[in-house]
């Protein structure tokens, strides 16, 4: 798959398993013979719908938002998502999915009255017809009853749901001489190329309102925003001691090509108070999805390193081997243009990795991997385009020598340094 070239899944129990192709049937009643809470729980969703419009109507970010929509336990089967009436996916994409039974759909200001009007159309009551062939009484359910009650509540994407540590304990970590990124910041999409110039969707004004932001965090704030990197965009965000106006770097070079500088960054800034400002405003906005910690490196062999994110839901480790040869980069640090960490896709990435290079491109700055240009001329490269066909490799050479009895688990020990 495109940008995904080695994909090992270890966690495979939180996955949802889609149901049989063709056990499809009429639409569900979900408030069978309860005709009273069902009126009082679609009053609670129009309610919830008037308070987004409200919220997104005086919004600073753009006229748009992201929803969370949480199914009941009994509606968790694919056949039962919202998509067909009310989440139409012209309107309503859904972004990515978290907990079981939890959606996330993007929401523009301009449709949600239209929501709200689908939502208000569903029956009080059931119909009941005479089926042609048998005879029998079968309840018509319509698609707007039977989505509405599939759904327990509809809510703009919680600001406390996106960060599960503290600043006190991210200080510990910066202070910590293992610790080789900034914070990890997921957002729930960045817009393509094809978005309109006139923007009636809020896509870019959200992308634009979030870089203003983060360029308001003053000198030596530091930001790396990989738009189009494996299928969940991810920021690295930093905030240092350095004196540089405040940086947002979308990566365009990295995403599109394999060469590319890459800036050093001053020290970790340990001011509690400007750590806990920033975060908080992050997690208001519509766009991030999640913050997670910085990456720590847990001493592993000798000659390998383990890399792991503190506070992930069902976090997998990377081993991976000791840094190319003379470059002045930390052992085992994974690289700005690589994805990291739990997915939209109720998954967590990477669980095994090599390296792809390493630091900058230019005079003084090898990256450790050489290839050589159309004249014939050697250069200093990354990317990963080197990095996955190892990986490839080791793994056909793991399944190879163990004949296919190797257990998943074990995928999560990467190649060894020879």
């Amino acid at each position: 798959m495109a940008n995904n070239p080695v994909q090992i899944i270890l966690n495979d129990a939180d996955f949802l398993r889609a149901p049989d192709p063709g056990q499809g049937g009429g639409n569900k009643d979900f408030f069978e013979k309860a005709d009273v809470q069902f009126d009082a729980h679609k009053k609670r969703l129009l309610q919830a719908i008037d308070e987004i419009i409200a919220a997104v109507q005086s919004s600073p970010y753009g006229p748009a938002t992201y929803l969370k929509v949480q199914m009941r336990d009994e509606a968790l089967a694919k056949s039962y998502r919202p998509v067909t009436w009310l989440f139409q996916k012209d309107q309503f994409p859904c972004v990515g999915a978290g907990a079981v039974g939890t959606l996330y759909f993007r929401a523009p200001l301009i449709y949600l009255a239209a929501l709200r009007s689908r939502i208000d159309t569903a029956e009080y009551s059931v119909k009941y017809n005479i089926s042609k062939n048998t005879g029998e009484r079968y309840a018509a359910t319509t698609a707007a009853r039977s989505e509405v009650g599939a759904i327990d509540s509809i809510e703009i994407a919680p600001v406390y749901e996106k960060r599960g540590f503290s600043t006190a304990a991210a200080m510990q970590m910066f202070e910590d001489p293992r610790t080789v990124s900034g914070y990890h910041v997921e957002l729930f999409e960045t817009p393509t190329q094809d978005v309109i110039a006139d923007d009636p969707l809020g896509r870019f004004a959200l992308l634009n309102s979030l870089q203003r932001m983060l360029l308001g965090f003053g000198s030596g704030a530091r930001t790396f925003l990989a738009t189009k990197v494996g299928r969940t965009p991810v920021l690295e965000f930093q905030l240092t001691r350095g004196d540089e106006p405040a940086l947002v770097d979308n990566r365009l070079g990295l995403a599109r090509r394999d060469v590319a500088p890459i800036q050093r960054a001053s020290a970790v800034d340990l001011s509690a108070d400007r750590h806990e400002l920033a975060l908080g405003e992050l997690a208001k906005h519509p766009l991030v999805r999640a913050i997670w910690p910085p990456v720590q490196l847990q001493l592993g062999s000798q000659d390998t390193l383990a890399s792991e994110q503190t506070g992930q839901t069902g976090s997998a480790k990377i081993q991976i081997p000791g840094p190319p040869p003379n470059t002045p980069h930390v052992d085992g640090a994974p690289t700005i243009y690589t994805t990291r960490g739990p997915g939209l896709q109720v998954g967590v990435k990477p669980d095994v990795a090599t390296y792809g290079g390493a630091g900058g491109v230019g005079p003084g700055k090898p990256t450790g991997l050489t290839s050589i240009t159309r004249e014939g001329v050697m250069q200093d490269v990354v990317g990963t385009s080197f990095a996955a066909p190892l990986v490839a490799r080791t793994l056909a050479s793991l399944d190879r020598d163990t004949q296919g009895t190797l257990g998943t688990e074990a995928l999560s020990v990467g190649p060894q340094r020879s």
